[in-house]
């Protein structure tokens, strides 16, 4: 009925219809540009640019159609150059990548700290962290450097989380750790070895 003229069928589209042509304007174009374009699609709709199929669906094919037209209502703002030119006034002239000496500081800190915490590791877990955080091996490359069955690996890599974590919770702002106690390690021979 839109179609045929029928302004109170188009009062109804525009009621039914509105917030999600604005929601399609603003998603596809942003914010800045989604009155214009949701203006404009409206536009083509009362105008007759685009034909609404009177025998179309109130719901399903009908938001796929209104989406359509809204995309190509942006587009043409676009290619005709006629959206809003958008003018941000308060960015800081020059922004710095570098880390503030306030920064540079508590990472160093935080280093040092860190490199505490593994070294006061047991020396079989000293091996298993500097093969898997230094080297980057995977659990079944150092369970063969250290010559232990692969299954091994996972517990330790728990261990040095559980260790670290609570030793270093103060500084990284980390829980607690869930569960205490200590591994019982078998063969600690095997990681003197790759000292």
């Amino acid at each position: 009925m839109a179609a045929a003229g029928d302004a109170d069928a188009f009062n109804r589209l525009y009621d039914t219809y509105s917030r999600f042509i604005e929601h399609k304007a603003a998603f596809y174009f942003g914010a800045a540009q989604a009155e214009d374009v949701a203006q404009t699609a409206w536009l083509w709709l009362l105008i007759g640019r685009w034909r609404v199929n009177s025998e179309m669906p109130p719901n399903g094919r009908l938001y796929a159609f209104l989406a359509h037209v809204v995309r190509f209502a942006g587009w043409s703002l676009i290619t005709q150059g006629s959206t809003r030119e958008v003018v941000v006034d308060d960015l800081p002239e020059r922004v710095s990548l570098e880390p503030s000496p306030e920064q540079q500081l508590l990472a160093a800190e935080r280093a040092k700290r860190l490199e505490g915490a593994v070294h006061a590791l047991p020396p079989y877990l000293q091996v298993v962290a500097e093969l898997r955080f230094v080297h980057e091996l995977s659990g079944a490359d150092i369970a063969q450097r250290v010559n232990v069955r692969p299954a091994t690996i996972p517990p330790y890599f728990a261990e040095i989380r559980r260790r670290l974590r609570a030793d270093l919770a103060d500084v990284y702002d980390l829980p607690a750790p869930s569960r205490t106690g200590h591994m019982r390690v078998d063969r600690p021979e095997r990681y003197a070895a790759c000292l």
